[in-house]
């Protein structure tokens, strides 16, 4: 997946759009949020506005417990 600043997929790959159910076409424009439980929702928003504001190369959620 690749997400804008905004949160926004822009673009995906089958396999990931296969992983979370969705027809690849239906994922474009989705905010990433939509993809994460919902009770996850307001601290994904915090952790990704934070890495947009610094970004660095790190694994995807490392240093986190992903649920």
């Amino acid at each position: 997946m690749v997400i804008d600043a905004g949160g926004l997929i822009c673009a995906a790959n089958e396999l990931g759009a296969a992983m979370f159910g969705f027809p690849m076409d239906e994922l474009i424009g989705k905010p990433i949020e939509s993809l994460v439980p919902e009770h996850l929702r307001d601290r994904h928003v915090r952790h990704r506005e934070q890495f947009v504001a610094a970004p660095h190369t790190r694994a995807m959620g490392g240093g986190l417990t992903l649920s």
